[in-house]
């Protein structure tokens, strides 16, 4: 296996970097009417003590993408393996999936979710709108996608040609996010809200199939659909990858309204361990990871490729074990130099750290 990557420039961050909410608020309009329409679902019974609850329902999750790479798999074998443990008795069918983070978070605001798995940044952007929202558990700080090109674009300049067809996530999603950080880390001439020529598809999966059907030239798509699609776009080009060449970006987090968190404590305690657990159990070995894989993943990749998804979660830190405030931090200020966030959100504000801390300490004392 062979994979084409391109290295552009070295990492420089642009501090102080501010772009135009205008056309961002736009897209995201929605997103709060949505929200803003729904209520929290109705607390399950917990014991309140800090012990393992016994018969609680296991809370309702809404997943925000139907892409399922080898790095969401913390996402099902945790709370499917441990939960019994913790007298949470889950399947998949406790997980809802959608495609976009709006309509997850609409989900979960109308009750029909406790939590939602996805974009840390749109959970920050409609905290700062005044929803009643915080994260309490990463799953995935960093990821497999890179920015790939096809058709002789091999520069970051090259991407801002108006007649470069770029496909990108939506203003706040995750991929996003990623294309931001890969053009700062390229020293690109600007970011994605400055590209001329885009369209905007919400899935890794829309944009893999838009790249290799020759509708666009350049997107943010998973490492695992580049390797897919070698042997059909040969002239395929990674350009940057999150994992080699991004750290400190918090990507992936579940959330929860800080009402249901308060009331809710010990399970979501209880929920999160279970993923953290998940992190150090796969991470640690490969063969449980393949069989995990096989288990989780309707078409598994070859044994080749879970390798090279193996060794970047290890090597890249994909997995977290905790979320620091300079993670936090970095993404929020990228966030803001997105367009996306105003900048005014404190890091303890978004993040519920006693639940975090909590989960950790319940993870750690599982060995």
């Amino acid at each position: 296996m062979t994979v084409k990557h391109t290295t552009v420039g070295a990492s420089r961050p642009r501090p102080g970097r501010a772009y135009g909410l205008g056309a961002v608020a736009v897209a995201l309009t929605a997103l709060v009417a949505a929200c803003s329409s729904g209520a929290a679902a109705d607390p399950d019974p917990t014991a309140g003590d800090g012990s393992a609850v016994a018969g609680v329902d296991p809370p309702k999750v809404a997943f925000t993408t139907s892409y399922f790479p080898a790095t969401y798999l913390n996402t099902r074998y945790g709370p499917i393996e441990y939960g019994p443990e913790y007298g949470m008795d889950y399947t998949e069918d406790d997980y809802t999936v959608f495609d976009s983070h709006a309509t997850a978070m609409q989900a979960m605001l109308s009750g029909s979710a406790d939590i939602i798995g996805g974009s840390f940044v749109s959970d920050a952007l409609l905290r700062e709108q005044g929803q009643d929202i915080q994260v309490f558990c990463p799953f995935v700080n960093g990821d497999t996608l890179a920015l790939v090109a096809r058709n002789g674009i091999t520069t970051a300049d090259e991407l801002f040609d108006p007649s470069t067809r770029v496909a990108t996530d939506s203003p706040g999603g995750a991929g996003s996010l990623v294309f931001n950080a890969l053009l700062e880390h390229m020293d690109a001439p600007g970011l994605v809200d400055d590209l001329p020529n885009t369209t905007i598809l919400e899935s890794s999966s829309l944009r893999a199939t838009a790249l290799a059907s020759d509708q666009v030239d350049a997107a943010v798509i998973q490492m695992q659909q580049y390797l897919d699609m070698q042997d059909e776009v040969p002239d395929a080009t990674v350009l940057a990858s999150f994992a080699d060449d991004v750290s400190g970006v918090v990507m992936q987090a579940y959330a929860a309204t800080e009402s249901w968190l308060q009331e809710n404590e010990d399970v979501a305690v209880d929920f999160c361990a279970t993923v953290l657990r998940a992190n150090k159990a796969l991470a640690a070995d490969f063969d449980l990871f393949s069989e995990v894989a096989n288990t989780f993943m309707d078409e598994p990749p070859t044994p080749e490729q879970l390798r090279t998804t193996f060794d970047l979660i290890n090597d890249a830190g994909i997995w977290p074990e905790d979320l620091t405030d300079e993670a936090v931090e970095y993404t929020l200020g990228l966030g803001v130099r997105s367009g996306v966030l105003s900048g005014d959100l404190p890091v303890d504000e978004i993040v519920n750290r006693q639940v975090l801390d909590a989960a950790i300490a319940r993870a750690a004392d599982a060995g």
